[in-house]
């Protein structure tokens, strides 16, 4: 069973990657529930970490890498941002400092911000969090052929609002595997490798994150990554978490569409 729940969804690899409108605006997106927040990583200037998302509109064009989104406004109460100060105090931040753009098609969006802002209020870190599934809307292009309106961002985030929760729930066990993924991608450094140990470490502290997780999900989760681990010889351990996140999210994915059919 194990080995299913992640397997199972390499069907739906082709079925989302086929659709295609010419010139039109891409999908409106939605970023996952995270649990417990996860800390921006900063580097070059900029503090940023990778959520899962999932694409909400399949007739419309998956957006290419780094398209940028905004979060709807009606979501934006959900978003946590808290910075950690040097004597353990911490602050709120305005979650308009946050951007978002796009990673890799619909599977995973980044959420960042510049690190002046931690600068400026005296910040060691910062990190974002929401309990609820957000809706993403991409930045308007002149050349959209086809414009994202405003009964189309109605009828997508009416989707979320109806069944969302249900469908969280339901899946569960693949989100929560999808999370440690992304969770272990965020810590590991930006060039080089890293030891086997370094590596446990990592997955252990993203397990224990989970703390809802059923034992079968947290279970899947380690054998996910110690596939990937002994993959590293071939293939960079970020590169093989985010394969398998990227499977795992579109099987998601179709479930989120079944999941708004009349009768469902």
């Amino acid at each position: 069973m194990k080995r299913i729940a992640v397997m199972v969804l390499l069907g739906f690899v082709v079925v989302i990657g086929t659709v295609r409108i010419a010139s039109a605006a891409p999908q409106v997106l939605a970023a996952l529930p995270v649990g417990e927040p996860y800390k921006l990583v900063c580097h070059n200037g900029v503090c940023g970490a990778e959520f899962s998302a999932i694409c909400l509109q399949p007739k419309r064009p998956a957006p290419a890498s780094h398209t940028p989104y905004r979060v709807l406004a009606k979501d934006m109460k959900f978003l946590k941002l808290t910075g950690l100060r040097a004597d353990g105090t911490v602050a709120t931040l305005p979650a308009s400092a946050l951007k978002v753009a796009s990673l890799r098609s619909q599977t995973s969006v980044r959420f960042f911000l510049d690190e002046d802002v931690l600068e400026k209020r005296q910040l060691q870190s910062v990190s974002v969090g929401f309990d609820h599934m957000i809706t993403l809307l991409p930045a308007p292009e002149e050349d959209d052929g086809l414009k994202q309106t405003v009964a189309d961002i109605a009828e997508a985030s009416a989707g979320v609002e109806r069944v969302s929760e249900s469908w969280v729930e339901i899946n569960a066990d693949n989100v929560s595997i999808a999370r440690v993924t992304v969770r272990i991608s965020n810590e590991l450094p930006n060039s080089g490798s890293i030891t086997k140990d370094m590596s446990d470490d990592l997955m252990e502290r993203a397990i224990s994150s989970e703390t809802t997780s059923s034992e079968t999900a947290l279970d899947s989760a380690r054998q996910l990554v110690g596939n990937c681990q002994r993959r590293s010889r071939f293939m960079p351990l970020r590169r093989c978490l985010e394969e398998y996140h990227d499977q795992i999210m579109l099987g998601l994915n179709g479930k989120y569409w079944s999941a708004l059919k009349p009768g469902s």
